[in-house]
């Protein structure tokens, strides 16, 4: 009888042990970081540069970065962070904060101009992100559309790879007709922001912070 009590001692230690680094895990990933897999090439260099090439297949090896899920529950996002937000439907999509809210967005002779909440107008300085192609070389994609007002709650967000980001130019969601009607969304709520990504992780040979840009 005794070593029954005893085994049946051991399997609930174990088994609680278990739950609670099951609850643990789960806590953190909601509230604290998440893994998160960059698919596809849309934010080439910055991820997904392997040997010289942007990897463009969604279904082949990808980076894996660390998403920091506290850090705008105390403050807001800022221009230049990298973030994983939702397009409610769609899934989680990984893109770049240009544009803050009220600011408007003008894609001029390649480069990206901001009209700042006070009127002033910036011209964005990407080299420290963009690689040789892309940097002074952003056009409105496929849309045509060169001007965007930000409205007071969004977040205008493009991937670092211009020609191949499906982003804020484009409601995020787009086919050869143009934007879903039903889904347009050409810019992040912070409701809809998961976090921003502080590191990659995955591969171990690639192990690097993202860095904080300063403009």
């Amino acid at each position: 009888m005794r070593k029954v009590l005893d085994v049946l001692r051991n399997f609930w230690k174990d088994w609680y042990v278990g739950i609670l680094i099951i609850v643990v895990f789960l806590v953190i990933k909601q509230f604290v970081v998440m893994p998160y897999k960059f698919t596809g090439d849309s934010m080439c260099d910055t991820f997904n540069f392997f040997d010289g090439e942007c990897v463009k297949e969604r279904s082949i090896k990808g980076e894996y970065g660390l998403v920091n899920r506290f850090i705008y529950l105390f403050s807001e996002p800022k221009r230049g962070d990298v973030i994983v937000f939702d397009v409610k439907g769609y899934g989680k999509y990984v893109k770049r904060v240009i544009a803050l809210p009220g600011e408007k967005v003008n894609l001029r002779d390649g480069e990206v101009y901001i009209t700042l909440t006070d009127g002033q107008e910036i011209k964005l300085d990407e080299s420290s992100y963009l690689n040789e192609e892309n940097n002074h070389n952003t056009q409105p994609w496929m849309e045509r559309t060169t001007y965007f007002e930000v409205p007071e709650k969004g977040y205008f967000l493009m991937g670092d790879n211009r020609p191949e980001s499906a982003d804020s130019r484009a409601c995020f969601i787009y086919d050869k007709q143009g934007c879903f009607e039903r889904k347009k969304q050409y810019y992040a709520k912070k409701s809809d922001i998961v976090g921003r990504v502080d590191a990659v992780v995955w591969p171990v040979s690639e192990l690097r912070k993202v860095k904080e840009i300063e403009y």
